[in-house]
């Protein structure tokens, strides 16, 4: 946190940081920036431009749109679907948003959209920050703070991103729950 708090407020790239990490760093920054901007509804477009703001100026083949090759995810067990069915698969995630937000709490919601954009992959790069972005995205949007997952959550946060492979969302949006109250909860004597 300390380096990239470097790189984006004082512009030094720490000694022994590649390129790649502080190119990273910004887009994060222009990428999250930009999602906050952003007042419409959650659209193809929108998803497309938030993984171009995530990937430019990196060695990703395709920016800003779906990809057209095969993919797996390292250390899992679910296969994203073929490249050619990955447009059929986000106009289904977006016709089912705008069913479940009547629905469901924002939390579960930015839980469940996160969950379907990592099981769909429709990128070459940068489907994991896309698809937080987006959580955190929704979530402001409907009046709640930002959830970040620390390196120490990383594990529960694969594992409950597992259990929404297997149709059970209920372990990630208790995750998603859990990481905002202790992020926003202030305790005595701290």
């Amino acid at each position: 946190m300390r380096e990239t708090a470097l790189v984006l407020a004082d512009k030094i790239a720490p000694q022994g940081t590649g390129t790649d990490a502080v190119i990273e760093a910004m887009n994060g920054k222009d990428a999250w920036e930009f999602a906050r901007g952003c007042q419409g509804q959650l659209s193809e477009a929108f998803i497309r431009k938030l993984q171009h703001q995530v990937t430019k100026n990196t060695a990703c083949r395709i920016q800003g749109e779906y990809r057209d090759s095969y993919v797996s995810i390292s250390g899992s067990e679910w296969k994203p679907p073929k490249p050619q069915d990955v447009p059929i698969q986000m106009k289904k995630l977006l016709e089912e948003y705008s069913q479940k937000r009547k629905r469901l709490h924002p939390v579960e919601l930015a839980g469940w959209v996160h969950n379907r954009l990592v099981q769909i992959h429709p990128f070459t790069d940068g489907n994991g920050r896309t698809s937080r972005l987006i959580l955190n995205w929704i979530l402001m949007k409907n009046r709640f703070p930002p959830v970040i997952i620390y390196v120490k959550n990383k594990q529960a946060y694969y594992s409950v991103i597992e259990a929404g492979d297997t149709g059970d969302e209920k372990p990630f949006a208790n995750f998603l729950a859990t990481q905002l109250v202790e992020q926003y909860t202030v305790r005595k004597g701290e």
